[in-house]
């Protein structure tokens, strides 16, 4: 992973594999980290507007996002006793694309990761958590850890197991019977690493 960029992204979902082809079409050097050690294979989000597809056009991906999305999707909102609360449907698309269009987020996001491979000066690291950033005179420092194993450690034992995760969102530790949302678990890791991390680097400059 490179130790300088001009800009860092942290997160890549659409909006920052998105802003990665923007830089990367202007040519600025640009890192994107995220604490996961791929992309997500479920989707967050259902819909797109038509300024998301002109977005698409003007980095020259939208021929291969197309097939991903369904054009002029109707999107119904209803409360538990069934009735209409909203309901999104726009009729036309006079400003070159549909208004509302459906699409398959991990396909997407997947069509967006391969379009940066056309530019060199832009990075993608994996298993890279953000924990900090500190401004200095010629720019910023931006710590990053490796959350590897967080989502299976309890925090209140230290017991690493796989099976301590249940599920995408719940941790229960077969040691110690400790239960989280398994993402708090998790980001109480990482901050006990971070800290840990720091006191080690405030002891070594204390004792030099």
């Amino acid at each position: 992973m490179t130790n300088n960029a001009d800009v860092v992204i942290v997160g890549a979902g659409p909006v920052g594999l998105t802003l990665a082809n923007i830089l990367g079409l202007q040519g600025v050097h640009t890192l994107v980290v995220d604490e996961r050690p791929s992309l997500i294979d479920y989707p967050r989000g259902v819909g797109l507007d038509d300024e998301a597809i002109r977005t698409f056009q003007s980095i020259g991906l939208v021929d291969r996002i197309l097939p991903h999305t369904v054009p002029n999707q109707i999107l119904r909102f209803f409360d538990s006793n069934r009735r209409l609360l909203a309901e999104m449907a726009p009729p036309d698309a006079r400003f070159g694309w549909p208004k509302r269009n459906g699409f398959v987020q991990p396909m997407v996001d997947a069509e967006l990761l391969v379009g940066l491979d056309r530019f060199d000066h832009v990075e993608v690291a994996w298993n890279r958590r953000m924990e900090g950033c500190a401004e200095t005179d010629d720019g910023v420092t931006v710590e990053f850890v490796n959350p590897a194993y967080s989502s299976q450690t309890c925090n209140a034992c230290g017991h690493r197991e796989r099976s301590n995760r249940k599920s995408q969102s719940e941790f229960s530790c077969k040691r110690c019977g400790h239960q989280a949302h398994a993402d708090a678990n998790a980001a109480r890791n990482h901050r006990a690493q971070a800290l840990s991390k720091r006191a080690s680097e405030l002891g070594s400059r204390h004792a030099g």
